[in-house]
């Protein structure tokens, strides 16, 4: 089991500098969006494991995009912890941005601020990878993803991609976790622990990420005016 101590001080001492993962007019925005009618939350309580493990084997793609760009990009500074956390957990780099823990393949990505990168990567990693994880700008819901027909766990950890992207996603043959909120650095931390959930053939932990969230919120609350916490959701059509 990771050292998550050490993974939280690493977190705290991110939130000297924070910036939030959101589209390019994230400044003008005050209120989150309305969810779209038709958007609610899933009645799915766990990933479909008979589908993803069929091959006996799980593969995440973590895909992440630069906020600002250049060598102090807090983006950047997410891919690093969130590979240096993996490695607490265990895991090996096998491949250049690749890291294996027995049955469990995860590659990392980090891509430049663009919708149409964000595009490609997203779709390359959807055609060969059980989840893929986002997390960066949501560029108003201006990214085109398309999952295969075969089942798939799509995780967006970008600013209110409930609003932007979940109508549009959800289907017979995806689930989709999404952030109703601000998406603010640090929220790998809520995705390691779907990672961890997902290595033990786990329900989805939506309590425990969204746990994280809030006490990161308040955290940061003396050095950052965005105060709200991520909510973490499973989206589905409405009964």
């Amino acid at each position: 089991m990771a050292d998550r101590s050490a993974l939280r001080l690493a977190l705290d001492l991110g939130f000297a500098g924070l910036i939030i993962a959101c589209g390019v007019t994230v400044y003008a925005h005050t209120r989150a969006p309305h969810i779209p009618d038709g958007v609610c939350t899933s009645d799915h309580k766990a990933p479909r494991y008979d589908a993803m493990l069929a091959d006996r084997k799980l593969t995440i793609a973590a895909v992440f995009g630069e906020l600002l760009g250049g060598a102090a990009d807090h983006n950047a500074w997410s891919y690093r912890e969130f590979a240096a956390a993996l490695r607490e957990r265990g895991f090996v780099e096998v491949d250049g941005d690749r890291y294996r823990l027995g049955n469990v393949t995860i590659d990392l990505a980090l891509i430049p601020d663009d919708p149409a990168q964000s595009t490609a990567a997203i779709s390359g990693a959807l055609a060969s990878h059980d989840v893929v994880y986002y997390n960066g700008h949501s560029h108003d819901g201006t990214i085109d993803i398309a999952p295969p027909a075969d089942y798939r766990l799509l995780v967006l950890d970008s600013c209110w991609s409930t609003q932007h992207f979940a109508k549009r996603l959800i289907g017979p043959n995806v689930d989709v976790l999404t952030n109703s909120e601000q998406s603010v650095t640090g929220s790998i931390e809520s995705f390691l622990v779907l990672v961890d959930a997902l290595r033990t053939n786990s329900d989805f932990p939506l309590d425990e990420m969204n746990s994280l969230a809030v006490a990161r919120a308040r955290r940061r609350a003396p050095v950052s005016k965005f105060k709200d916490p991520e909510h973490y959701r499973v989206d589905g059509p409405c009964r």
